[in-house]
């Protein structure tokens, strides 16, 4: 059932006894579960009349700011929540068309990258030595540079009066391009990972002409962004080891025959898409891995906030319509919590709450930022957000003036030691924790650390020792680490 159809039958939705319920006529006692004055069973909330609908919200903006607060344990629980629904909507339609979709975009991709099909020989021959779009690992690097990264949350607003200052480079996805455009700084990357992605979302600016913009994006988007994107584009496949397309039928599929020889192609075969960048749900922790690929020093986080701080949902967003750049101002936090695109199986409450220190966000928001947080502590990067107001308070922060000021420049972060120790304790508290194996990571959620990462350990030491390696295994050194986060959860709960 999609999450914006919730059949209103007092069977299955009735709310417990234990928990509120809103009733817009004190003498109508058809109750409904996350609906006031709930009509008869059956109806779609959608197909209500618009007088009926009218009600129902003004009556949830009445009350949004009354949604109760969710403590430590209820955001870990929602989150789990979020990941399987996430999981299971991935391996659904949005990897169909994925798999879908990197056949259909073959064609123009390869032509990107500089090769053509040749019909009389049965094979792609390279026709440039300079094409339009490149390998990710062949991009280059920005050694000792910093970067903002440019989210939808509200605080973009904040720093909205300081982009145009800013001298170095900028990442965005295709939902903040036109409204950076419109700000005065032209995005140096813009990145499309969603299979959804699409040419529509950067059509509204006044042109793509002459400009610079870097298109970083994969081959299973939606082949109207592939067809419509002129500029340059680097390109990537997912990495995503439950998934074996990406690494084997994609990763193929974007090669060369290679030579002919006894009658036989293959021999020497290029494969053109080497670069991979690890999956974690959300666009800003592929942007984070991909900076981290670039080479830049700090990434600064703009609008990262997986909230609704400064009672907004997002952002104010601009497009270019009629010949002129027109805002877009985002929902109140009551507006959205009464917009029943918003909604999911249990009404309102599914996609609004407060955290303990009362931020307004949603369980699915608060799920990226778990997912964020993973993407930090793999790539350990140099990260500083432009706002302390978000779900994430763990990162150091300065303001935006101060950042735009000093070009990024002598801002103060975490060294290395601290940023693993953070990240490594707000992961604990999901129950995901890192077994160090010699200069990498391997992150794991336990259901019981204390039981469960010893087994695991041992697991890992007889693979190591078949291999040849088991030094690279401090059994000791883990657990000791493991303890000492265990401590910090229980001192939590």
């Amino acid at each position: 059932m999609s999450l914006k159809k919730m059949f209103i039958k007092k069977s299955k939705f009735e709310r417990p006894e234990t928990e509120k319920v809103m009733n817009l006529d004190p003498e109508d006692n058809r109750r409904v579960y996350g609906f006031p004055g709930a009509p008869t069973a059956g109806i779609l909330v959608r197909d209500l009349p618009v007088e009926e609908k009218r009600k129902i919200k003004q009556v949830l903006i009445d009350q949004a700011k009354d949604m109760p607060t969710i403590t430590t344990k209820e955001v870990r629980e929602m989150s789990r929540m979020r990941s399987d629904a996430y999981n299971e909507a991935t391996r659904g339609k949005h990897y169909d068309n994925e798999v879908r979709f990197s056949f259909y975009n073959q064609d123009k991709l390869m032509n990107a990258l500089g090769y053509k099909y040749a019909m009389k020989f049965g094979t792609w021959n390279k026709y440039t030595d300079t094409p339009r779009a490149i390998d990710m690992v062949k991009a280059p690097k920005h050694k000792d540079e910093p970067i903002l990264i440019i989210g939808s949350g509200p605080t973009f607003d904040e720093f909205a009066p300081y982009l145009k200052d800013w001298k170095g480079d900028i990442m965005v996805s295709t939902s903040q391009a036109s409204t950076c455009i419109a700000l005065g700084k032209e995005p140096t990357y813009i990145m499309a990972l969603d299979p959804n992605s699409n040419m529509g979302e950067l059509e509204n600016v006044d042109t793509w002409k002459d400009r610079k913009s870097i298109l970083i994006t994969h081959p299973g988007v939606t082949p109207n962004l592939i067809e419509g994107w002129k500029g340059p584009m680097y390109l990537f496949r997912k990495l995503q080891p439950q998934t074996a397309f990406y690494e084997n039928e994609q990763k193929i599929g974007y090669s060369t025959l290679g030579n002919l020889q006894r009658g036989s192609w293959g021999f020497e075969s290029e494969i053109l898409l080497t670069g991979v960048i690890p999956m974690l749900a959300c666009v800003l922790a592929a942007q984070i891995c991909t900076a981290k690929q670039l080479g830049y020093k700090r990434q600064y986080l703009v609008g990262c906030d997986f909230g609704m701080p400064n009672d907004q949902s997002r952002f104010t967003s601009y497009g270019w319509e009629k010949d002129k750049w027109v805002a877009h101002p985002a929902q109140t936090v009551a507006e959205f919590a009464a917009d029943e695109a918003h909604w999911g199986m249990d009404g309102p409450s599914d996609s609004y709450c407060l955290t303990e220190d009362g931020v307004a966000t949603s369980p699915m928001f608060v799920f990226y930022a778990h997912q964020t947080i993973t993407a930090w502590r793999i790539t350990e990067a140099d990260i500083v957000s432009a706002s302390d107001k978000g779900v994430i308070k763990i990162f150091p922060s300065a303001t935006p003036e101060e950042i735009v000021r000093k070009q990024g420049k002598g801002i103060k972060g975490y060294n290395l030691q601290k940023i693993r120790w953070e990240t490594e304790k707000y992961l604990a508290v999901q129950n995901i924790y890192f077994l160090y194996v010699g200069n990498g990571v391997m992150p794991h959620e336990f259901k019981d650390p204390l039981h469960d990462v010893p087994k695991m350990l041992d697991e890992v030491e007889k693979a190591l020792i078949a291999q040849g390696k088991g030094q690279l295994l401090d059994k000791t050194a883990n657990m000791k680490r493991i303890y000492k986060l265990f401590e910090h959860v229980a001192e939590r709960k």
